[in-house]
């Protein structure tokens, strides 16, 4: 058993397997980030090409694609060159 003050710091609180509820609290967000990071190597070209085209904001067009700021920046420049080339 592990004694922590409470959040107001006035008495001592009794917690039974406070050390295992850390480590599995530990193990739970560390599967969370794993899974995070698994989904954001995953990116939809096709999509984010769509996006780009379509000139969406890049904040929606990270959330939908899992493509990077500066990917998506990049390929919106490189089609904005290509417009212009189009144009003249």
């Amino acid at each position: 058993m592990t004694a922590f003050y409470d959040q107001t710091g006035r008495t001592w609180k009794w917690k039974k397997n406070l050390a295992q509820r850390q480590v599995d609290e530990r193990e739970r967000r560390q599967s969370l980030m794993d899974g995070y990071e698994n989904s954001i190597k995953a990116v939809n070209w096709v999509e984010v090409q769509k996006c780009v085209e379509r000139n969406i904001k890049p904040c929606i067009a990270i959330k939908r694609t899992g493509v990077s700021r500066t990917q998506y920046w990049k390929m919106r420049k490189e089609h904005e060159q290509a417009q212009r080339k189009i144009e003249k």
